[in-house]
């Protein structure tokens, strides 16, 4: 791809081209639990806040599954944290996918949906100094299924730090409100 050159060719010249191998801080006390739900969209909640995103009809097509969902649900955490302010942070993220979760650990999957979320995903992370550690969790565990199904009286009050849907995301998914 031509924009990947592009920025090959900038990172190669540029004085310093590399990563810098940094020790993430302690985690954050209080963890954060993210679904997708192909019956309504993704759910996050977070120390008794949460947020819903609707799927669009359409999302599911092109590779587009329920996996990709769930990684879309970390992409869109982890953007709650970016809007809340965090920087040079460390979180604990709890997800019922066990393809996802692993996939994550791995930093790659076989669906390239996926992968180009998890690049996403990436970037941000260098970008703000942000780190996820993922867990997997039983549904019935999974503070965030209530809100990934449209469900939201379980409690709880909406997250105040609502972030901007990633343009490459605003076809697939809207902010429930």
């Amino acid at each position: 791809m031509v924009i990947d050159i592009s920025w090959w060719r900038n990172q190669l010249s540029s004085a310093w081209c590399g990563l810098p191998i940094v020790i993430p801080p302690s985690a954050h006390p209080v963890p954060i639990f993210v679904d997708a739900s192909t019956s309504f969209g993704i759910g996050f909640w977070w120390d008794g806040r949460w947020l819903a995103w609707c799927l669009l009809e359409g999302w599911q097509a092109d590779g587009r599954d329920i996996g990709w969902a769930e990684m879309v649900a970390i992409e869109l955490g982890l953007h709650c944290v970016i809007a809340a302010g965090f920087r040079n942070a460390r979180f604990i993220l709890h997800s019922d996918n066990q393809g996802v979760v692993g996939g994550f650990r791995a930093g790659m999957s076989r669906n390239s949906e996926q992968n180009s979320i998890l690049c996403c995903i990436i970037f941000l992370f260098q970008e703000h100094s942000l780190w996820f550690s993922t867990i997997w969790v039983p549904s019935a565990e999974n503070l965030a299924d209530a809100p990934s199904c449209g469900i939201f009286h379980h409690g709880g009050k909406c997250f105040s730090h609502c972030p901007r849907i990633p343009f490459h995301l605003c076809k697939f998914v809207s902010l429930h409100q």
